[in-house]
């Protein structure tokens, strides 16, 4: 299951959705296909943990807790059991709630992200 740092947001993920609801905006959040996030890959900053085996945990969380309404997927790390843009994509999508999908993939895009995700792209960081 997704964690919530409870030292950058103490109310909790799912009020500063709320808040972000009440505004008029839509909200969303950044994983990484691997283990970890990019930033976990950084020797001076946090681990931060990324979707790699739990993608439809946390597309249960995403959509059904924290009304996420995009989500960031990112290609640092591995994760060599599965395709974990596809997979998820299709937890996403299984949901039922409408959620914006953004991948940044290897290093060259490869064709089927189109069917994948609302945007993506390949190459390195902006």
């Amino acid at each position: 299951k997704p964690l919530e740092d409870r030292t950058l947001f103490p109310s909790g993920m799912a009020n500063v959705s709320a808040y972000i609801h009440s505004l008029g905006l839509k909200f969303g959040i950044y994983t990484s296909k691997g283990p970890l996030t990019c930033l976990g890959y950084q020797p001076d900053q946090p681990d931060r943990p990324g979707s790699c085996g739990n993608e439809r945990i946390d597309a249960q969380v995403y959509a059904n807790e924290w009304q996420i309404d995009a989500v960031k997927d990112d290609g640092c790390g591995d994760c060599p059991d599965h395709d974990p843009f596809a997979v998820m994509s299709k937890a996403l999508n299984e949901t039922g709630r409408q959620i914006f999908l953004s991948i940044h993939g290897d290093k060259a895009a490869r064709p089927e992200y189109a069917s994948y995700a609302n945007m993506w792209r390949g190459g390195g960081g902006l």
